[in-house]
């Protein structure tokens, strides 16, 4: 019996590197998400202040939280605003922008 104890403390230390991994690329998956919606959020805002005559990207980044900000992209073609938003990263080195676009005007 007693060596039924320390198989089964081997097996959980093998196995906890696989959890901690999926739970680390459940989280980064879910900061994709997040960083869409947030993004989707953000260009409807400037695309309403360029409208209204404001600056976009000023709306933009105040519409975004505090770790989507840096990287933030704006592009406008076609009577489109284009924002690109660094996704926040667990992961060391992962890098991922996210688009999203909305109408400068009604079309």
């Amino acid at each position: 019996m007693e060596s039924d104890r320390g198989q089964a403390t081997i097996e959980t230390l093998a196995v906890l590197p696989v959890l901690l991994g999926l739970a680390v690329a459940g989280w980064q998956g879910l900061l994709v998400g997040w960083t869409a919606l947030e993004a989707q959020q953000a260009a409807r805002a400037a695309a309403r202040a360029a409208l209204g005559g404001e600056p976009p990207r000023a709306v933009a980044l105040a519409s975004l939280p505090a770790a989507m900000r840096d990287g933030l992209c704006l592009e406008r073609t076609g009577g489109r605003l284009i924002l690109h938003v660094t996704v926040p990263s667990v992961v060391p080195g992962f890098r991922l922008s996210v688009a999203a676009s909305a109408a400068e005007a009604d079309e």
